[in-house]
């Protein structure tokens, strides 16, 4: 009969605690020598009861064969166990809410010895502290909507795309064409730094179609904006490989790739046609009797999208306020971890939105070109919804996360238990309950503490391009008056950008 003990509790030496920075701790901890002695007799006397050496029964090798044996290892496990078990302690005991991992150095120079105690420190970031403005009579405007013939014909022409057929191209592509592959991402020694094996990029459209961006060569591919993608793509078929190089984004997901000279390999393995699906197989596919019931069907539709928009438009608008009457010094290292999560929660929203694969990887590549202010902006909105949310005790329930998954899921045309897995694999699923918390937190702000006023869509629209046109008049002259006067500056040559949507919106969202 064996029973089971459990190890008592570390008990820790002083720990100091210094603030070093924006959101920024140095930590300080003492293990005594009491503690390691302990973790080194629990070690050898686990080894023993264990070690089956040649000569001895299990558990009766002596002590001195085990220290000259696995003395070396034994002491290191040790180590790295305190360690792991010490810093969870001075995190715990001094309330301490961690963003991302310690910073520790020096760590492989500290040897355990008995009779010695041991010291070391480890800086990391933290939840800043700050007040959050008063939000009672905050002025939210909310635009009065309607569903338009218009928009009714743009959502059934998406509707013909979603459920249209995908079908392979048998030699080069066409314009529209969509080709998936791998895509290998190498630095300037050569050295692969990302892979990519499910890209998809598309060749422009011609600009006859009426549906060509800005710039008619432009496109995407492994995440980054590419000028002349359509002359890399002209004639390609599946074998074919494309080589280009750029300079990585500087939000790019790969820390590796931010801001570097890198160079792309994209291995095309298909090129796929999308083939749009007539409008009578849609209304035989939902049981439906004629294209006027279908248009009835489109239009219910849209007046929940419309209850929808509403929302978001208040939300960014109480978003909005918070970002202009809240101070946060912010840790700096986080920012980079943010612009990864940002990416993911525009995807999500895309995809909740009906996006394709393509439209979502055009969207991301402008995002990821965006400024470290723009990360750090949605770091404060993070940190404050978080905040607010715990303050009022909003939480998530397993209904409401089963029901956004119904609809995204209905929207990409896969089941919820497909779209479940993916967002497992790629990690999205935690930011997938952030989501819909940070949404119920909003609403609430919204519906109990602000005095909405409405406003017709077309004065909504016209007061967001009145603010879009001073922001940027605002930004042209900080620019200028940032510029020396004395010297020439040699303007450093960027990628075009592509602006596109994904969906015809019935009206302009604040983007805060």
């Amino acid at each position: 009969m064996t029973t089971e003990t459990t190890a008592p509790e570390l008990t820790l030496g002083d720990v100091t605690i210094e603030d070093i920075g924006p959101a920024l701790k140095k930590v300080s901890v003492e293990i005594p020598a009491s503690a390691i002695d302990e973790k080194i007799q629990s070690s050898y006397t686990l080894l023993q009861a264990n070690a089956a050496l040649p000569g001895f029964r299990k558990g009766k090798a002596p002590r001195k064969l085990l220290e000259r044996k696995f003395g070396s290892s034994l002491r290191d496990e040790a180590k790295s166990e305190l360690l792991r078990d010490s810093y969870r302690k001075a995190v715990e005991d001094n309330s301490l809410r961690v963003l991302g991992e310690p910073q520790m150095e020096g760590l492989e120079d500290l040897v355990l010895e008995p009779g010695q105690g041991l010291s070391y420190s480890f800086e990391v970031e933290v939840v800043p502290d700050f007040n959050l403005p008063n939000l009672e009579g905050i002025e939210i405007t909310k635009p009065v909507l309607e569903t338009t013939d218009e928009l009714i014909d743009a959502e059934l022409h998406d509707m013909q795309r979603r459920m249209g057929d995908i079908n392979e191209v048998d030699g080069t592509a066409d314009p529209g064409d969509y080709f998936i592959g791998t895509a290998r991402i190498l630095d300037e020694g050569g050295e692969e730094v990302g892979k990519m094996p499910d890209t998809v990029t598309r060749l422009p459209l011609e600009e006859t179609t009426g549906e060509a961006p800005d710039n008619p060569n432009a496109g995407v591919i492994a995440g980054m904006q590419i000028d002349d993608v359509k002359t890399l793509l002209a004639g390609k078929q599946a074998g074919d490989v494309v080589e280009f190089e750029t300079t990585g984004p500087e939000q790019y997901e790969i820390e590796e790739v931010r801001g570097k000279k890198v160079k792309v390999e994209f291995t095309i393995n298909g090129v796929r046609r999308l083939i749009p699906a007539e409008l009578d197989r849609i209304v035989a596919q939902f049981g439906m009797e004629n294209d006027e019931q279908l248009r009835q069907q489109v239009e219910m539709a849209l007046n929940a999208r419309i209850d929808s928009e509403q929302r978001d438009v208040m939300r960014r608008q109480l978003i909005r306020y918070l970002l202009d009457n809240a101070e946060i010094d912010l840790p700096e290292r986080a920012s980079a971890r943010q612009a990864s999560r940002n990416l993911q929660r525009v995807r999500l929203q895309l995809m909740e939105q009906g996006a394709t694969a393509y439209e979502i990887e055009e969207q991301l590549a402008e995002l990821r070109n965006s400024s470290h202010e723009s990360a750090q902006r949605d770091m404060k909105i993070m940190f404050m919804l978080e905040r607010l949310a715990e303050e009022y005790d909003i939480s998530v329930e397993d209904g409401e996360i089963n029901a956004r998954l119904i609809r995204i899921a209905r929207q990409q045309g896969v089941t919820p238990d497909q779209l479940q897995q993916q967002l497992i694999k790629s990690g999205e699923a935690p930011l997938l309950v952030m989501q819909i918390k940070h949404e119920k937190t909003s609403d609430y702000i919204v519906s109990n503490f602000t005095n909405v006023v409405e406003k017709s869509a077309e004065e909504w629209n016209r007061e967001q391009r009145e603010m879009d046109e001073q922001k940027a008049a605002d930004a042209a002259t900080a620019d200028t008056e940032s510029k020396p006067t004395s010297k020439k500056k040699t303007k450093k040559k960027t990628t075009s950008k592509k602006k596109t949507t994904t969906k015809k919106k019935t009206a302009k969202k604040d983007e805060s």
